[in-house]
């Protein structure tokens, strides 16, 4: 399955429900219907950065304003 935030990626599955996007580093769960985004914080561990949707549409963002 592609990455839902970059795009490229494949997303693998690092337990039941919780994948893993080696492109972009993010990791994704599902959370009541939804889908959730967490990035690696400087401490090893985990930063809730919001649903997939919303940090998609940062990701894109960014990354598009960088190639141009």
């Amino acid at each position: 399955m592609k990455c839902p935030i970059c795009g490229k990626g494949q997303l693998r599955e690092i337990s039941p429900k919780r994948y893993f996007c080696a492109e972009c580093c993010h990791e994704m769960s599902m959370s009541r219907k939804k889908m959730v985004a967490y990035y690696p914080d400087e401490e090893g561990g985990l930063r809730l950065v919001g649903t997939v949707d919303q940090v998609s549409k940062n990701y894109q963002m960014v990354h598009y304003r960088r190639s141009s």
